[in-house]
């Protein structure tokens, strides 16, 4: 289901104001009421909108900005991926926009708000635990495409790209079995971890 993205047009006849007071009141100009403004941020509240600081540069030209918004930027692994991912940019003619939430699912969705203000052509994300579908409605609203990274996510609505933890752990299994091994245990990963079920699925059925 495709989900209309919400307009500074359909904040400003919901507040029941006009498009230049809304604007007016996002920019913090003007000798606006008090009452006025806390209408039209009501609006946008129950609306959901977003508003895109870098529109204006956007009419003529495509942001050529990618978010990429990481657990831990200091971890190894994520070292290689946002290498990896600079690379491939690169080749297109595109830049890499680089945040960090500290698994913080409340950073995350302000580091998401954020790369949806500045007009970001695109986001990459890797999830952490709490993350609502807040998150995802927001960058449809916003019509921002986005890509959950490294891990999967609880949810089926984000395309995900990432390792196949049931088939490394079927490689694994089988390469201890190979060995002469019998007694084979799995250790990690917390008892709701969605990767961790993914393993041990691999490794349970080998």
């Amino acid at each position: 289901m495709t989900i209309k993205k919400v307009k500074i047009t359909d904040v400003a006849h919901h507040a029941g104001v006009s498009v230049s007071t809304v604007s007016l009141v996002l920019g913090n100009k003007g000798r606006i009421s008090e009452a006025t403004i806390a209408k039209v941020h009501q609006a946008i509240d129950e609306l959901g909108y977003v508003c895109n600081k870098a529109a204006a540069n956007l009419r003529s030209h495509q942001s050529n900005l990618i978010g990429l918004i990481l657990r831990d930027i200091t971890d190894p692994f994520y070292t290689e991926v946002t290498a990896g991912i600079s690379q491939e940019l690169e080749q297109h003619g595109l830049m890499l926009f680089l945040a960090q939430s500290n698994n913080d699912p409340e950073k995350l969705k302000q580091c998401v708000q954020s790369m949806v203000q500045q007009g970001v052509a695109g986001i990459l994300f890797s999830p952490v635990r709490g993350v609502t579908s807040e998150l995802l409605t927001m960058t449809k609203q916003a019509g921002v495409p986005t890509v959950c990274i490294a891990k999967a996510s609880v949810s089926s609505e984000v395309d995900y790209i990432g390792p196949d933890n049931n088939f490394a752990a079927i490689l694994a299994t089988k390469h201890l079995i190979e060995q002469g091994h019998r007694h084979i245990a799995y250790v990690g990963g917390k008892s709701d971890s969605l990767t961790r079920a993914e393993r041990i699925g691999g490794y349970c059925s080998t």
